[in-house]
């Protein structure tokens, strides 16, 4: 599960990725412990089984880790904007860089 600086949530449920805003919950009075009533949207399947889900730090971009691979999607569609075979992936604080560990060596991107 990832959470944008704006509120949006996404997360996965097996391969299917689905999304909900906090935003649009306006200023409803929620108490601690309840359940929050969000207006979930499925966004579709992803193409590997998600083990991790996280925004780059603009929030415009979520990366999938899973199954020795990464997908880049743009965060409002699951479309494939990169992907490649990692162990681990980092972003870096510019939104269009981040770095990858492939097996035991590392990568800059």
């Amino acid at each position: 599960m990832s959470m944008d600086a704006n509120g949006k949530i996404i997360w996965a449920k097996h391969s299917e990725v689905q999304q909900a805003n906090l935003k649009a919950m306006g200023d409803a009075e929620i108490k601690d412990g309840e359940r929050l009533p969000l207006a979930v949207k499925d966004m579709g399947s992803c193409e590997i089984y998600p083990q991790t889900i996280q925004h780059n730090p603009n929030g415009r971009f979520v990366v999938v880790c899973g199954d020795g691979e990464y997908i880049i999607y743009p965060a409002m569609a699951l479309r494939n904007k990169s992907f490649g075979s990692a162990q681990e992936f980092a972003w870096a604080h510019d939104p269009s860089e981040y770095a990858i560990i492939e097996q035991q060596c590392c990568k800059d991107i």
